[in-house]
């Protein structure tokens, strides 16, 4: 008789455990933590990420959470704007990420700089190699990959002076760029 009692408790132990973890794998994103502007951009993302698109009303908050003074929410909003895929969506993306090349915190330009070499063009070499000097070695970093995707030869003299960079990553990365433009340019 002790036996089944204990067997009952162990099961009603169990199935209170099972759903106590249950409800907290279905609580709101904004119960985790987040803010519902947090939430929001993160819903964004990944619709974006994995399609490419936002409507226009969707495209018009992300452009509006760049300017969210949480810069956590502030740069996932930038980076929403990498994977658009619409023309003039991507030209006005390439525009936030210019104006917002400056921007006084190191996370928001790491995006942004990123950002440029997803969408923007050959004309925003120069904003780039201005970022190569950044304070910050992620920003530095992003912008190298970025240069990478939207320069070519006629940079190799400033991503060279990355092989005298701090930081071993960036010093590497630069090696990589310069032989694989090296590679390219004996090819043609």
């Amino acid at each position: 008789m002790q036996w089944r009692n204990v067997i009952r408790w162990i099961g009603f132990a169990l199935l209170v455990t099972m759903v106590i973890v249950s409800c907290r794998q279905q609580k709101p994103a904004a119960s985790k933590g987040l803010s519902s502007d947090e939430a929001r951009v993160m819903t964004l993302l990944e619709r974006s990420s994995k399609t490419g698109q936002l409507t226009d009303s969707e495209f018009a908050e992300v452009v509006q959470l760049t300017q969210h003074p949480d810069v956590l929410v502030s740069a996932k909003a930038y980076v929403v704007l990498w994977y658009v895929k619409d023309p003039k969506q991507k030209e006005r993306a390439a525009e936030l990420f210019r104006k917002a090349i400056n921007h006084p915190d190191a996370f928001v330009r790491t995006a942004v700089c990123r950002g440029i070499g997803y969408v923007g063009s050959a004309k925003d070499v120069p904003l780039l190699i201005s970022r190569l000097r950044d304070s910050d070695p992620d920003v530095r970093r992003a912008s190298l990959r970025s240069l990478q995707q939207l320069g070519g030869p006629a940079q190799r003299e400033h991503v060279r002076s990355m092989l005298q960079d701090p930081d071993p990553e960036i010093r590497q990365l630069a090696q990589k760029i310069l032989q694989e433009w090296d590679t390219k340019s004996l090819r043609r």
